[in-house]
Order: C-alpha cells, then structure tokens, then sequence
C-alpha cells in the first residue's frame, strides 16, 4: 500500500542543451493528498511529474541525480520507480500520444480483461463518453480524445495519478466535470494547471515553480495569500478590498461570492465603448455551407457567416461544437460539402492552397502537429523558405518574431524538446512571420500561464490596431473571448446559435448554449459592478478607473 514517495536534492540536466530544467528539488507527497502544480511555461512542472511518475528514464534524455524514497525505504533512480508496487498513471498533455486501440470502450478498458468490468463502465460515465463508446478514436476531437485518456486511467484504479494540464482541451463544463470526479477519487492525484480557479478549488495543497525550483509549497489557504499568480476572480476581489479599504477575501474561493455579497456598485456598464471596426470590407464570406469530413456525417450546417478586414472574430463552443471543423474551412484545408466560401468575391482556390500564402496562416490546436525542422529558428522561417524570400528578410523576419513570443533565446534548440507552452508560442511565430492577413487561431490559450495569455491578448489586439491584421479564434476560454473580441460566435452543434457584438453579449447568451459565465464576471455581475459578461481584463482596467476617481 503506498504511504509516501520523497525525493531529496533533486537534479535534471538535459544532455541535448546542458539546461539544468530541476535544480535541488526536495518533496515529500503522501497518500491521499490532491495537489496542484503550477508555475510559468518552461518551469519544469512536467520534467518534474515525470520523475515522480518514475517515467524520466524513459521520456527524458538528461542525467538525474538526487535520493528517492518509497514508502520511507530508499528507491533506485535508474529504474523504473515504482516496478509494480502499485499503480501510477500519468495522463500527458497531448492525448494522442497515449491512445492504442480503435473505439472509445477499447481504450478505456485497456489492459482490463472484461470490457464490461464495473470500473470501464463508471469511467466511462465519469467522463461524459456513455455515448460515444462504440465510436472510432479517429473520429473524436481533441477534447474528446483528452476524456478518453484520462477515463483510462481511472478505470485502472491508480494509487498515484499525474495529470498534465488535463483541461487543455476541454471546454468548462467537462473540465468542471472531471475536477469534481477527482474529487471523489481516494487515490493520491497531482494536476498541473494553468487554471488556477479551477485549480485552487480542488486542491488542499499547491506547489508553485519557477526556473526548475520550487518557490512556494503551502496549503491552498496560505497559498493563495503569498502567491504573485493569483486566480483571477481572486486576484480582482483582493484588489477591490483593498481600494475600498474592507476586509480581504478569506482564501477560499468557494466564499467568494458570500464575500462579494459586501460591496455594491451603482450599475455602470462595463462594455459600454463600443469598439468595433469601422471597415466593413468582407474577407471571407459563408454562404450557407455545410461542411465535414464525410457526406454521411457533416460537421458544419448552413453556416452563414462573413469575417472582415481589421475585425477580431472569437468562436466560442463546447468541444465538438465544430469550431476547429469551421477554421480549416475558412483556410482552404477543408470544402464544403454544400455551399460556398469566398475571399473578396472570389471562390477559395482549394486545388491551389499555396495561393493562400500571405492572405491565410492557420495555427493548429495540437502544436505537435506543425513542428518538424531541426531547430526553433529553421522551424520559425520554414514556410518563408518554401516559398522563395530572400534569406537576409527571413532572418529578419524569424528573430523579429521569435523576439515577440520570447522565444530567441531558444533559436537553436529542437523543437520537439519546448514545453507545450513553448511550442504553442513558435507554433504562432511560425505563421505570424508570413504576416497573413487573415490569422486563424485554435485554442491559442491553452497551456499558457497567465502572464503568457496577457501578452498573448496584446500581441492581438495590437496585431489588429496598429498592423491592419483580422483574426479569427476558435477557443473555450470565455474570458479571452470578451477580452478580446469585436464579435463573438457561439457555435453549437455545428450551428451558428449567435453572432452578436461582444458589447451587446449578455448572460443569456451564455445560458442558451449551456456555456459558463467567467467566475469573475459572476462575481461582478453580483457586486453591481456589470449586468453582463466581461472580460477579466476589461474588468481590471475599467475598476482601477472607477475606483481612482471615486477615491479621488
């Protein structure tokens, strides 16, 4: 029965760049605890998980050094760890990696004799894919693919399950779903998270890295008072207590609503400037198109819709709702079944898609699925090379855009080597550097820590303002989508349910498709502060004005 894995002095060099990624990590984990994993991208959350999975010798190539201790007996760290003492599962952040068999009820019963067997079934209930377990992996999307990792493991029983930013792909309510079936797990569980909401919610103990050390190791209450990353509905109720001179929130963030029942604010209407573009010239126009992958099974129905220049276009839908099916429509990967698309009047060339070079960059949800030169820089300036530009303006252009995500400093390491987070970012580059002028997004947010999302809605915005681009996203993320939408789509089903001026969104938009309000526009729509949906910072920005001229 485990009781206790411990490592002491803990080291990871990396052989392929001579990075020390942990750096005298010292943990003690005990049996039944829920903790939680955080810090920047690139901090060295995963290369730690995979020692405390005792996966390192088999997913890392470097050197470890330090003590390990099962059960307060000495372990060996050029094993496998544990060596069947008992059973670890550890879910990675690219699901496909970890699928095997054909269906859905296959993978989960993997490596369990009875496919009926009680566990299968509840795991298969538990992550919401009842319905779909007769259905072909292939034919899932990447959420869905996420559900099915992560119920087969949980149909193991693990005493020690390892989460790698398992909401990645999944929309709020499966990922709220999922967190309240942890809950219910007896087993010793880590998540490494970027939502720190959700994360702090769930766990009763968070460990905070940076720069392959652990910085902050406390109880979730004690935590979240010394954290500089706090959860964002904690982080804006913390600022306004302290404006207005009242008692702080407790560190809980199940009261902060009861909390937030304190203070009213007279009704001022957060979203009222409007900030729409004036130019209405049409890039890309649906005219009543349905599309899929199949004629017998279309993903897409009678879609009408028109994105134009200069303008910030967010699709927001739960996982399945067609999102990514609409993006590579609109980047010529996919013709409708029926209907037609046009750019500026004029057909898509689906036979010819280099035309669309300069005009479209598609940034795919799985960044794995776009990386495969040699190095960061090469990966960054491919799609310049393939089409003949002069290679002083490539080299300009690469260390322009690498420079913009952070990235320049690993030009020379492989791609294949960054941390999810990392290769989101040079994913991003890489067609940012053809300077397109329609940018396609897909779940850009994903894996991207606060301070990384921030500078990612800058990029944006300023992407729009100052250099003329028109973007287009496909995310779950709410708070992005009204922090930096002129419109936003709510897709369900594959139907447009509504198109609609982010300024004019209102909560029944959000009830009708059965999406989650922002907890911090709960918690302002509850203050007084806002009758409707709000970007969280939209909303920072509009109470540091509100409350400077009130205190002023």
């Amino acid at each position: 029965m485990f009781r206790s894995l411990e490592f002491k002095n803990l080291h990871f060099t990396a052989w392929d760049t001579g990075q020390k990624l942990l750096d005298n990590i010292s943990l003690r984990i005990t049996a039944g605890e829920r903790i939680g994993l955080t810090g920047p991208s690139g901090s060295g959350k995963t290369t730690l998980c995979y020692h405390l999975g005792g996966l390192h010798r088999d997913a890392l190539t470097g050197k470890s050094s330090g003590e390990v201790y099962l059960n307060d007996l000495p372990a060996d760290m050029k094993h496998a760890l544990y060596n069947g003492k008992f059973k670890v599962g550890m879910v990675l952040q690219n699901p496909e990696s970890q699928l095997f068999a054909s269906t859905v009820v296959e993978e989960v019963g993997y490596g369990i004799a009875n496919l009926r067997n009680e566990a299968v079934a509840e795991a298969l209930h538990e992550a919401g894919l009842e319905d779909l377990k007769q259905w072909e992996l292939h034919d899932l999307s990447l959420g869905q693919k996420q559900r099915v990792v992560i119920a087969a493991f949980l149909a193991l029983r693990p005493d020690l399950l390892i989460l790698d930013e398992p909401t990645n792909s999944l929309d709020s309510e499966t990922a709220d779903n999922l967190f309240a079936y942890l809950l219910r797990l007896d087993c010793t569980q880590i998540i490494i998270e970027h939502d720190l909401e959700r994360l702090a919610s769930w766990a009763d103990r968070i460990i905070e890295m940076a720069a392959g050390q652990i910085i902050l190791d406390a109880p979730t209450h004690i935590w979240l008072q010394k954290t500089r990353i706090k959860p964002r509905a904690f982080q804006m109720v913390l600022d306004l207590s302290e404006q207005l001179a009242i008692e702080p929130p407790p560190g809980n963030l199940a009261l902060l609503s009861e909390w937030a029942k304190q203070i009213q604010f007279p009704n001022e209407d957060v979203n009222a400037p409007k900030n729409h573009p004036e130019n209405n010239e049409a890039l890309i126009h649906f005219d009543r198109v349905t599309g899929g992958y199949g004629k017998h099974a279309p993903v897409l129905h009678e879609i009408e819709l028109t994105l134009h220049r200069g303008e910030i276009v967010v699709l927001l839908g739960r996982n399945g709702s067609g999102k990514t099916t609409l993006l590579k429509h609109i980047a010529g990967l996919l013709k409708p079944l029926a209907g037609d698309i046009s750019w500026q009047g004029t057909t898509l060339p689906y036979n010819r898609p280099e035309q669309l070079f300069g005009r479209v960059g598609l940034v795919f949800q799985n960044p794995d699925y776009q990386l495969f030169d040699s190095t960061v820089a090469r990966e960054c300036g491919f799609c310049l090379r393939n089409h003949q530009v002069p290679p002083d303006e490539i080299e300009s252009r690469v260390d322009k855009w690498l420079e913009r995500f952070g990235l320049a400093n690993l030009k020379d390491r492989a791609p294949l080597t960054l941390s999810y987070g990392e290769k989101r970012r040079l994913t991003l580059a890489s067609i940012m550097v053809a300077e397109p002028q329609l940018l396609l997004l897909d779940e850009p947010t994903t894996a991207l820590d606060e301070t990384a999302i921030a500078e990612l809605r800058n990029t944006i915005i300023d992407l729009v303002q100052a250099r003329g681009f028109s973007i287009c996203i496909a995310t779950h993320d709410a708070d992005f989508a009204l922090d930096v939408a002129h419109r936003i789509v709510f897709l369900n089903r594959g139907r447009i349910e509504a198109d609609v001026p982010t300024s004019q969104v209102t909560i029944d938009h959000f009830k009708r498709n059965s999406f989650p309000i922002p907890l911090s526009s709960q918690i302002a729509i509850q203050c007084g502060i806002t009758d409707q949906p709000v970007g969280y910072s939209k909303l920072r920005e509009h109470l540091e004005e509100t409350i400077y001229e009130k205190t002023t």
